[in-house]
């Protein structure tokens, strides 16, 4: 199987932070005999995400999509996702359940970008970290043949 990662954020681009989602990632890919040939960064531009990701499903058996700083004002990652995928996001409550359980541990009052969080469509399968708490969620399509 051949992999690539998308990574997606301006702040990355700019090297306001360390890209370390993609090296994490790919080692964890690569321990499970995933080969990665490719591993790029676009910044939040509509269409740049949507060529990246018709690209990658076309030329990959995975993709995996990850962001930089998390949730923002400006985040088009899950309208794009929604376009390739012709779906629509909804109000996953599992999701929602999640994101309140961490920011109530963090006495944090929840707001309309946290509820964008739990926000997810329809076709993805809501995958909860249950490693690391500090993640609010994850989803997956699964690749029609």
């Amino acid at each position: 199987m051949k992999a690539e990662i998308i990574t997606i954020g301006d702040e990355l681009l700019i090297g306001q932070i360390v890209n370390t989602n993609q090296s994490y990632i790919a080692e964890k890919l690569n321990s499970v005999g995933i080969d990665v040939n490719k591993m790029i960064v676009v910044g939040d531009v509509e269409e740049q995400i949507f060529l990246a990701f018709k690209k990658s499903h076309n030329e990959n058996d995975i993709t995996i999509v990850t962001g930089g700083l998390g949730p923002t004002h400006d985040d088009i990652t899950k309208k794009v996702i929604c376009k390739f995928f012709n779906d629509k996001c909804k109000l996953n409550s599992k999701a929602l359940n999640n994101v309140k359980k961490i920011l109530y541990q963090r006495k944090i009052e929840i707001n309309d970008l946290h509820i964008e969080q739990a926000m997810f469509p329809t076709k993805a399968i809501y995958i909860k970290n249950e490693i690391d708490d500090g993640e609010f969620c994850n989803s997956i399509f699964k690749k029609e043949k």
